[in-house]
Order: structure tokens, then C-alpha cells, then sequence
């Protein structure tokens, strides 16, 4: 869960619980320590279902032309 989740761009319960093929409530444990880590952001909290989204790096992009 720490090698996969961080990579994507839109992290939800369900999507992790997808993934990973975990259930909703070990999903969300996972998620909380990750956040807590800070290797995630909760971009949209409510109650009923949190967004989050990978941390952005100093830099912004990791894109280099």
C-alpha cells in the first residue's frame, strides 16, 4: 500500500479498496496513515467520502522539457 497508493492521482476509499482488493475499512486506516506520513492531502473532506490527492513536490511538476 505505501509503494502504490502515494502514485495515484485521485485517492478515494473506494478506489484503494479496489486496487489493492482491501476492504473499506482497512483502506481507510491505510489512507489515515499515509496522510499522517504526509505523503497524501485531503483535497475535499466530508463526512460521507474524502478526496485526497498525492503531495505536489517543492518544484510544482516533476516535468522537465
Amino acid at each position: 500500500m505505501n509503494a502504490e497508493v502515494p502514485k495515484m492521482k485521485l485517492v478515494t476509499i473506494a478506489a484503494v479498496s479496489e486496487r489493492i482488493k482491501l476492504g473499506g475499512s482497512l483502506s481507510r486506516v491505510g489512507i489515515r496513515e499515509l496522510v499522517q506520513n504526509g505523503q497524501l492531502v485531503c483535497v475535499a473532506p466530508h463526512s460521507k467520502m474524502a478526496v485526497y490527492a498525492r503531495k505536489e513536490t517543492e518544484g510544482g511538476s516533476t516535468n522537465k522539457k
